[in-house]
């Protein structure tokens, strides 16, 4: 059986898509552990501070995949920024909830 190759702009598409959404899939969680680990922040007192030191920590680790694609070409700088801003914008969300 002969397939077709999946085209390279695609499968920066689907990384991105998995790196902007919010948690959530459960089947996933072992590998989301795998891929974003987390530390135990030692200046974080309060509960809204630690839950912030972990959406920071999981910005930054997505910032370095997706700069990561960028600059091994799979995406474009472009693509690259507007998929950083969305994440930006995530965490700011988050920050002004708590």
């Amino acid at each position: 059986m002969v397939t077709e190759p999946i085209p390279d702009r695609i499968i920066p598409a689907l990384i991105i898509s998995v790196l902007i959404s919010p948690r959530g899939c459960s089947a996933m969680s072992s590998a989301r552990n795998f891929l974003y680990p987390h530390r135990s922040s030692l200046s974080a007192n309060r509960p809204q501070e630690i839950l912030f030191d972990a959406n920071l920590q999981e910005f930054a680790q997505r910032v370095g995949y997706i700069a990561s694609l960028e600059t091994g070409g799979k995406l474009s700088p472009k693509e690259s920024y507007q998929a950083i801003e969305s994440l930006w914008q995530q965490l700011s969300q988050s920050h002004q909830q708590l």
